[in-house]
């Protein structure tokens, strides 16, 4: 590889890192997903710790985590006593699963507070009307893009 490549695939691994965790995911998650993005092969458990420079246990932890969420999938090779990791096969798909249900929870609460809180106060009431129409207009949003992911798989 070039020292260019490496350089950009060091600033896209540490730029996802910061991505995911700003959506709340660990920022060892977010590296270790870039990382099996560009790599054409799985990757072994040891290699991840020592390219990402991260403890075995950030690994393990944080493949866990990803494998939960589906995102990446976990193999094994006969022989071998490592695992290995890949990308899992449409993962952005899982991950408007999990948006869509976090907005359906917020939904919810909304419903709640429009029900009690919405009926005494005539100002709050119109606020959370609001908020209830960017959930159900967002909502459309993510069924659109489920539909569109859904279609790839």
């Amino acid at each position: 590889m070039t020292k260019n490549y490496d350089h950009e695939l060091t600033q896209f691994v540490e730029d996802m890192g910061l991505l995911t965790e700003g959506e709340g995911l660990p920022r060892i998650a977010g590296r270790i997903i870039a990382l099996l993005i560009v790599e054409d092969e799985p990757i072994g458990f040891s290699a991840l710790a020592e390219r990402l420079q991260v403890s075995r246990a950030s690994v393990s932890t944080n493949t866990r985590l990803l494998q939960t969420l589906g995102v990446i999938d976990r193999l094994t090779r006969p022989g071998e006593r490592q695992d290995y990791f890949q990308i899992s096969a449409n993962p952005y798909l899982r991950f408007l699963h999990g948006a869509s249900d976090r907005l359906a929870r917020s939904k919810a609460v909304v419903q709640q507070a429009q029900s009690t809180l919405g009926r005494r106060h005539e100002k709050a009431g119109k606020r959370l009307d609001e908020l209830f129409e960017y959930f159900n207009a967002v909502g459309g949003m993510y069924e659109t893009l489920v539909k569109r992911f859904a279609e790839k798989s």
